[in-house]
């Protein structure tokens, strides 16, 4: 008599918009998609570097915005191009804390919204994590929550 046994997948990753998750029963294994969500930006002063993938991240850099601007993206999915907890990395943010807000409703930083930070020679990155899957546009603004402490 042949046994058989299951063998479980496990996938782990900080952002992964390019790809889904899906198990070996049907469930969602990670497999690359034929095309990532498009972003849009609604703000003056902030530029899209568009999706890295070795960051796994939609990339926005500040050119000449004030500290205390917002930033409004749209990430542009559909069922083409879903989005599976998405990360934006907005280059040259600074040390401000930050405010997120989707589709309108304010989210506080939790298990569903990680922020972080990342301190490089040219400037101080902010980093977005979303625990979100969307078939349709997601808007997403970050706006600074406080002032730049002095360092």
């Amino acid at each position: 008599m042949k046994q058989t046994t299951a063998i479980g997948l496990l996938v782990l990753s900080l952002s992964a918009p390019s790809f889904f998750v899906q198990s070996l029963s049907g469930a969602r294994a990670a497999r690359p998609r034929a095309a990532t969500a498009a972003l849009e930006i609604a703000a003056a002063g902030f530029r899209s570097e568009g999706f890295d993938a070795t960051e796994r991240a939609f990339v926005v850099s500040r050119e000449g915005a004030a500290a205390s601007q917002p930033v409004q993206v749209t990430l542009r999915a559909s069922g083409e191009s879903p989005l599976v907890n998405p990360a934006l990395v907005i280059r040259n943010w600074g040390l401000s804390p930050a405010r997120v807000e989707i589709d309108g409703q304010p989210v506080p930083a939790g298990k569903d919204l990680r922020l972080g930070s990342v301190h490089r020679l040219e400037g101080d990155d902010l980093v977005v994590w979303i625990r979100k899957d969307a078939t349709a546009p997601l808007r997403i603004t970050v706006a600074p929550a406080g002032p730049d402490p002095v360092r």
